[in-house]
């Protein structure tokens, strides 16, 4: 791999996970938000699928920049957007009676 390529995977790592973070910081004000209004519930699904996406896109970088795949690490990744969106679901559907 040539050391601009390198560079270049790199830098755009860096900037997937600056963004994540935040959208992980957003989601998690929007889901304390959804807590106490339902109706906001159905955004925080959508947050869930975005920060999952980012979750398998800097893997996928990861692997290309020369990484080993490890699938303990997909599943750490994705666990956490996961149980987010099924709380998502949970609180949109309300409680169970």
């Amino acid at each position: 791999m040539e050391t601009g390529e390198g560079t270049g995977l790199l830098y755009a790592s860096s900037i997937i996970v600056t963004l994540a973070s935040v959208i992980q910081f957003i989601a998690g004000i929007k889901g304390i938000g959804a807590c106490n209004a339902p109706q906001k519930a159905a955004a925080c699904i959508k947050w869930g699928i975005i920060i999952a996406v980012l979750s398998i896109i800097s893997m996928i970088i990861g692997l290309v920049a020369g990484g080993e795949f490890s699938f303990t690490s997909l599943i750490l990744n994705l666990l956490v957007p996961g149980l987010y969106i099924y709380g998502a679901i949970q609180t949109k559907n309300g409680p169970l009676e």
